[in-house]
């Protein structure tokens, strides 16, 4: 089985709203996948009754990278399959501080990771 991945580490976007989206285009084609997400962009459809913009634009771009590093590797992209899209929590980045209070805000910060089969 030949495969083809992309990964983001620290991406700033949530991972409650990441790991819907994972689930949301795991286990399908190629196409199915990249279709729902740019319609859910252009809110046309949702997932679960609601719209991701930044999982769902960020979940896109490395769809997009992984379909360019299979074309890298002569993989035929039209048989690719999302065998899988995951959602890790990243570390705790905290912005900063006002002078008002003793500790900043923390941050949402995900790794988020596709991996595509040929079948």
């Amino acid at each position: 089985m030949k495969t083809s991945n992309a990964t983001f580490v620290g991406e700033r976007i949530s991972f409650k709203h990441s790991q819907i989206v994972a689930d949301a285009i795991r286990n399908k084609s190629l196409a199915k996948a990249k279709s729902l997400l740019t319609d859910v962009l252009a809110e046309k459809r949702t997932i679960g009754g609601m719209v991701f913009p930044k999982s769902s634009k960020a979940f896109l771009t490395l769809l997009n990278s992984a379909e360019a590093n299979a074309k890298q590797k002569n993989i035929d992209t039209e048989k690719m399959f999302v065998k899988v899209a995951k959602a890790d929590r990243a570390h705790k980045y905290i912005r900063g501080r006002s002078l008002a209070k003793y500790r900043g805000q923390r941050a949402k910060v995900t790794h988020i990771s596709v991996v595509l089969e040929a079948r």
